[in-house]
């Protein structure tokens, strides 16, 4: 797997491996069926639409400045087997990481873990919120887009 390019070691002499590209896009392959363009545009628009509303709702505390696409979505292909995003969530007016972790821990649900907690409502939240239970959208970190796009994102939307 070393030699074929989906696993490296850390560093010289170091026996720990790391997964790289090509072991990522295993790891994180939906087996969907893939979706035509139309459907896709249909799923970022009303990706958008929730983004606005998200923007504009007091409960959040982040909003949604930026939405980038990568991958089959932002090429000529007549299909996409999902849509790969990366979103720029900012927080909303003048709250500290403090207040927002304040937040988070009176919202979270019971039964989740330390790091639950502390960013239930800077990310998992308003990604939920999101995604919207769709399959097909699929968010990324953003040095995970970078790497799996080559640099090659696309803004599909500005607040």
């Amino acid at each position: 797997m070393i030699k074929e390019g989906y696993l490296a070691l850390r560093k010289e002499g170091d026996d720990h491996l790391e997964f790289l590209i090509k072991a990522n896009s295993i790891r994180n392959a939906k087996f969907i069926k893939p979706i035509i363009r139309k459907i896709a545009d249909k799923y970022v628009n009303e990706l958008i639409e929730r983004s606005k509303k998200m923007n504009s709702d007091d409960y959040y505390i982040m909003y949604v400045n930026k939405i980038y696409a990568f991958g089959s979505y932002i090429t000529d292909s007549i299909d996409c087997q999902d849509i790969d995003l990366y979103t720029e969530l900012k927080l909303k007016g003048n709250l500290t990481t403090d207040e927002a972790q304040k937040i988070s821990y009176q919202r979270v649900p019971d039964g989740k873990t330390i790091l639950e907690q502390i960013v239930w409502a800077t990310d998992i939240e308003p990604y939920n919120f999101l995604k919207s239970k769709n399959k097909y959208l699929s968010f990324h970190e953003k040095s995970d887009a970078e790497n799996a796009s080559n640099g090659k994102m696309k803004i599909i939307w500005e607040k």
